[in-house]
């Protein structure tokens, strides 16, 4: 059983793995240690962290991303309207990062939605691949709404036709951002591109809704899963809406973890998976060796109730293969799923 029964293309192979949010940026990936409280709240949702830190997630875009606008004088000594800096797309969000140092913004040529050649449509999960940043929550969240649902990704990415594009959250409201990225020495540093095209470039819409979402709280860094302050329950929840039921696998037997993914199957709702943080040597390795990597979270793609077994998406991109993974897996390392209730809207 599957969520759309798509075939998924080969995406473009990247220079390097993307760091996750517990890893440091140097050819080994060495593990590092993040703040543990907020990387459970991007991670496994915004529940998991009342009891530490209240209800106060907040949007942080107008104090870090950059100050308001003074008011200018007219003649008549009438204040012109401060401009909102979401609104204002020659306001960029800050690109540096604790992985990546002196990135600068350059123009990328493309267009928001691109079809690949063995693609069903133009926007499908195989167009997400995570960058040099610890966002694996948000670019699996994704890559599992665009695998379910990609008609509401495409209704909240409208190109403004100057060059500029507005992108529509849940949590945050409209956000207007350029087609200028992050990049050093000609590649991109965060979210990849997508399929190319001879005539219209690269697919950009992974890197547009990363782009506004790291506007909307202040930063690139602030978007790290080690950073991330959401008012939401997970990051569906906070672009696309709907709401998003939260299950850990641990506390559940085959028939109720099976009932809820089976639901999720039927009604096209995207679905998330995080795997728990370990430290212990001989506990990575069997994280590894079940094919997933600790800390990080995956999009489900298919379902098979039947036999007990989900195929996921890793946010890494297409050619980090994971083999189906079985309920026993899921309940040993897996820490939450996250099902986001979300309607299939136009």
């Amino acid at each position: 059983m599957s969520f759309g029964g798509k075939s998924f293309a080969p995406a473009p192979t990247s220079k390097k793995p993307p760091i996750q949010a517990n890893q440091t940026p140097t050819s080994e990936t060495a593990p590092m240690v993040d703040d543990p409280l907020m990387e459970m709240q991007s991670l496994y949702g915004n529940q998991a962290m009342v009891s530490f830190l209240g209800e106060q997630g907040v949007d942080e875009a107008a104090e870090k991303t950059a100050k308001q606008p003074e008011a200018v004088e007219k003649i008549g000594g009438q204040p012109e309207p401060a401009k909102d800096p979401k609104k204002d797309p020659t306001v960029n969000p800050d690109t540096e990062s604790e992985h990546v140092k002196g990135a600068e913004y350059t123009e990328i040529k493309g267009a928001p939605f691109i079809q690949g050649a063995k693609d069903t449509t133009d926007i499908q999960a195989n167009d997400v691949s995570q960058g040099q940043l610890g966002d694996c929550y948000f670019i699996a969240s994704l890559a599992a709404l665009a695998h379910t649902n990609p008609e509401l990704i495409r209704n909240r990415i409208k190109d403004n036709g100057d060059g500029t594009y507005t992108v529509s959250f849940n949590e945050g409201g409209d956000v207007i951002v350029d087609g200028k990225f992050p990049t050093k020495g000609g590649d991109v540093q965060f979210a990849g591109k997508g399929d190319e095209d001879e005539k219209k470039g690269s697919e950009l819409w992974v890197m547009l809704v990363e782009k506004a979402w790291a506007k909307i709280k202040g930063g690139y860094e602030l978007i790290r899963g080690s950073k991330v302050r959401m008012t939401s329950t997970d990051a569906m929840e906070s672009f696309a809406g709907g709401d998003t039921l939260s299950k850990n696998p641990s506390t559940m037997n085959d028939d109720e973890m099976f009932k809820v993914l089976g639901e999720a199957v039927d009604n096209k709702w995207a679905a998330t998976i995080g795997v728990k943080n370990v430290t212990n040597p001989d506990e990575i390795k069997a994280v590894k060796d079940s094919g997933l990597v600790p800390n990080h979270a995956y999009a489900i793609l298919d379902v098979d109730v039947k036999n007990k077994t989900i195929t996921v998406y890793n946010p890494w991109g297409d050619e980090y293969k994971v083999p189906a993974l079985s309920a026993d897996v899921l309940r040993k390392y897996v820490n939450v799923m996250h099902v986001n209730k979300q309607t299939q809207k136009k």
